[in-house]
């Protein structure tokens, strides 16, 4: 269903690229309705840029001296070049081999050229992203046997708008083999608030729990923690849900955002989240994080692993407890 040649990765292909030819297709007739007199004589580059607005493509590079073409155009995570002579191409941006250490980077996931989370992990690196955060128990280890990842290259440099809450930093987009395996971890710029803005982790499972071993503690296990505390939240597997009265459980409600590729982060990567991006007691307000966050790793029968950014470490909390939710995704 899901691998490279399943329904669902040929699916996502193909509206990619549907999505990419209606694109360039919108483009050439725009270059056409603004060409002086309609007759090919000329493209008028007042008129160009209104058409390309029409159609939502307000990210223009001009390239060619005092504003003239070439024109270079980013939208939905894809980049094309109006040449000289009005000719509508397709270009990739500079392939993304290596970030660099110490620099920001944001992720432009739906091609509205703002950053939808940060990176905080890198899975060509790998081992090159080990530690611990602070004084935390969870060392971390960050993977590095991707193969077949997806093309990337930066569509705004130095960003530094509203959203760019650990500072500026390059935003980055897909700009490549569509179908290859995601090569990034981000995290959301915000808490999950839906009726929030704190969760219970599943208050009935307080001394129920039975999967606290080290196996879904680690790098990489966010995304099946968390489908497997759906399924069990679901299916009523520790008791009836949302039996607090003031507070939800987080399964029952970040639902609809898992279907969008979103999780709660596992022990682990929470730990690399915190440490790569340098997150301590002193500065995550700055950064527009909560004092404590959930994790999806179980601690024991009664308690979940929490990021506790207020002291700086990983933590455990009752189950039955409240706690901020942040979600993370791979790119």
């Amino acid at each position: 269903m899901t691998g490279d040649n399943g329904v669902l990765t040929k699916s996502v292909t193909a509206k990619n690229k549907t999505e990419k030819a209606e694109i360039l297709e919108n483009m050439q007739l725009a270059v056409i309705a603004s060409q002086i007199n309609g007759e090919g004589t000329g493209v008028n580059l007042e008129e160009l840029e209104k058409e390309l607005g029409k159609i939502g493509i307000t990210s223009i590079e001009k390239q060619g001296e005092d504003g003239k073409l070439p024109w270079k155009i980013t939208h939905k995570g894809y980049i094309f070049q109006i040449t000289e002579n009005g000719e509508v191409q397709e270009i990739k941006g500079d392939a993304i081999e290596e970030l660099v250490s110490g620099k920001v980077y944001y992720a432009d996931l739906n091609g509205d050229n703002e950053p939808d989370g940060v990176i905080y992990a890198d899975l060509t690196v790998g081992n090159k992203g080990s530690g611990k955060w602070s004084e935390d128990n969870e060392f971390y280890t960050i993977p590095n046997n991707l193969t077949n990842p997806k093309e990337y290259s930066v569509i705004v440099e130095n960003y530094n708008g509203p959203l760019a809450k650990f500072g500026a930093g390059d935003i980055i987009a897909v700009s490549g083999n569509e179908s290859g395996n995601d090569r990034f971890y981000i995290m959301d710029l915000s808490d999950f608030t839906t009726n929030g803005p704190i969760y219970d982790w599943y208050n009935a499972a307080y001394g129920k729990l039975d999967n606290y071993g080290d196996d879904q503690k680690v790098f990489g296990t966010g995304y099946d923690n968390t489908a497997r505390m759906i399924a069990n939240w679901n299916e009523k597997k520790y008791g009836e849900g949302d039996q607090c009265s003031s507070h939800k459980d987080m399964w029952g409600q970040i639902q609809g955002k898992f279907e969008e590729g979103w999780f709660v982060p596992s022990k682990a990567e929470w730990s690399a989240f915190a440490e790569e991006l340098g997150i301590t007691s002193s500065n995550y307000t700055s950064k527009g994080l909560s004092g404590w966050c959930w994790s999806s790793s179980q601690s024991n029968t009664y308690t979940a692993w929490r990021a506790n950014f207020a002291d700086g470490y990983m933590q455990d909390r009752n189950v039955n407890g409240s706690d901020c939710v942040r979600l993370s995704a791979t790119f």
